[in-house]
């Protein structure tokens, strides 16, 4: 049910979307919405956003990742040239930081390529920009020193799935100037924010952790750019410090670039903010802000259903379950679990087109019992301490002996 659920939300999505091509942060839209952006100021006028808008691109490429559904990709790919063009003309007003220095021709050049002007809600409830303020007061925070940043790097992962988009639709010409425009968008940004050292002006977990995620890290400075991303979130006792934009990339960045067990420990942190503060003072939902109760039980005025930061079961169904798409509609799958996730067992399936692909492990002393379960129609494979097991469809049982060391980084 998930692809015509989705489908038909996109389909209300295209309808708001304004003659300008701007997707509106909310959706369906009704007139009080429009009416209420029109005489409010600050963050309350915001009709677009960058993050929020970048679902129309975001969204339609996740579902047929999921689904293989050509038809979503096709019905919102004319929308996202549309929000893609209204990045580009307002890319061309400088951001208000700049308005009034002098620039140099090229590094003018650079800064009409980069959509970083106007009214963004950045990484949105960023935990250590709201510590020690009344909401009213924090709440701009986090925008004033993100939004930057930021909608130029969602700018460039935008530009980068429209090009794959157009590749899976043969539209070779557009794959190609839609790479092309996001290869110089993220040239431009390094050369603006980067400095030798691989450090951004923010120091803040956010914007290192998107950086990473959508590839807007030079490579000579990936490493250094991942070292500071672990620095940060040591500095904070293990524990995250990212808003609503950032979240959901956390953990794979620190994972793909050697620090899975930090990784581990932010996933099993109890103290806030964290996912399991939030369960263990009775949580149901996911909460808009990581302290909507306080340690003392203090209910703040935010949302106590609100998924943002939810993103973290994608997670444990990817990294610690294992299971993962190999392919578009997961024709081709992986199961590859984390035996060292801090739990003795786990048991998880995901629906796929072709019908649930599971898996179930527990360790037993010096070895582990894995049961897979695989539709017919999906190639899957199991990994697991270094080595690769071809699965045939139906049910099957494997006992594997755990290796005296497994190696894993800090």
């Amino acid at each position: 049910m998930i692809v015509p659920f989705v489908r038909r939300w996109l389909a209300n999505l295209r309808a708001d979307q304004l003659p300008d091509g701007r997707i509106p942060i909310t959706s369906p839209r009704s007139p009080f919405d429009a009416e209420a952006a029109a005489t409010a100021h600050g963050i309350g006028a915001i009709v677009a956003a960058t993050g929020w808008s970048d679902a129309i691109a975001h969204v339609p490429w996740t579902l047929y990742e999921r689904s293989g559904d050509r038809r979503v990709l096709e019905e919102n790919f004319p929308a996202m040239l549309a929000w893609i063009d209204h990045q580009r003309t307002a890319a061309l007003e400088l951001p208000a930081s700049l308005a009034s220095a002098d620039l140099s021709d090229e590094r003018r050049a650079a800064q009409s390529l980069l959509y970083n002007s106007g009214d963004h809600f950045g990484d949105w409830l960023t935990p250590s920009t709201l510590e020690g303020r009344p909401l009213h007061e924090a709440i701009g925070i986090a925008p004033a020193l993100t939004s930057e940043l930021i909608a130029p790097m969602f700018q460039a992962q935008t530009l980068t799935i429209a090009s794959r988009v157009a590749r899976v639709l043969e539209r070779e010409a557009d794959a190609a100037e839609l790479a092309s425009r996001a290869a110089a968008v993220r040239a431009a940004f390094a050369a603006e924010h980067f400095d030798d050292e691989g450090h951004l002006p923010v120091d803040l977990q956010g914007p290192y952790v998107l950086a990473l995620a959508f590839d807007m890290v030079p490579a000579e400075s990936r490493t250094a750019a991942a070292e500071r991303l672990a620095a940060l979130v040591r500095e904070r006792g293990d524990r995250l410090d990212t808003g609503f934009l950032s979240t959901p990339y956390l953990l794979d960045v620190l994972w793909e670039h050697g620090h899975r067990d930090l990784a581990r420990r932010v996933l099993w942190q109890s103290e806030m903010p964290s996912w399991l503060y939030e369960v263990d003072h009775g949580a149901t939902t996911i909460w808009e802000a990581w302290d909507a109760i306080a340690p003392d039980g203090e209910v703040r005025a935010v949302s106590l259903n609100h998924y943002a930061p939810g993103s973290v079961d994608d997670w444990l169904y990817r990294r610690v379950a294992g299971i993962r798409a190999a392919s578009p509609g997961f024709a081709t799958a992986v199961l590859e679990p984390d035996f060292d996730a801090g739990v003795d067992r786990v048991r998880a399936h995901v629906g796929t087109p072709r019908g649930p692909l599971g898996i179930s492990w527990e360790r037993d002393g010096d070895e582990v019992l894995v049961e897979t379960t695989v539709p017919f129609g999906v190639d899957a494979v199991l990994r697991a301490f270094g080595e690769e097991l071809t699965l045939e469809p139906g049910r099957r049982s494997i006992r594997l002996a755990i290796p005296s060391r497994v190696g894993t980084q800090a």
